[in-house]
């Protein structure tokens, strides 16, 4: 697959050849070669900029390798072409959630252990 990879990049694609980027996108996914995946996914991009399910994927590999942010983002560009997704709309949504489970309610909070150590309470 990386001689085919390595070709690519040196050669303009018609867009006819998006749906193939993408199917090896999944494949490469399917495969939990997530890199090789994304490689992919953004070649798709190049030739069709407003496919919403070359975003959704995407997200959904972002998600996968644990870079939620990057996912969360994914998902709205993809939610942004296409509003009604159920897909996309479900993981933005589960992704949303790890996120805010990740993240303390606000910059800067105290913890009670932290306020403990230092002396606050």
């Amino acid at each position: 697959m990386k001689s085919i990879q390595g070709d690519l990049r040196n050669v303009i694609l018609p867009s006819k050849w998006e749906a193939l980027l993408n199917n090896l996108g999944h494949t490469c996914r399917k495969m939990k070669k997530y890199d090789e995946a994304l490689e992919y996914h953004q070649q798709a991009l190049v030739l069709d900029p407003l496919n919403p399910s070359t975003y959704s994927s995407i997200g959904f590999i972002h998600a996968l390798m644990g870079n939620i942010q990057e996912a969360v983002d994914a998902f709205h560009r993809a939610l942004g072409l296409r509003r009604d997704d159920t897909f996309t709309a479900t993981m933005l949504g589960y992704v949303m959630q790890q996120l805010i489970d990740e993240a303390p309610p606000y910059p800067g909070i105290y913890t009670i252990e932290s306020m403990l150590q230092t002396g606050y309470c």
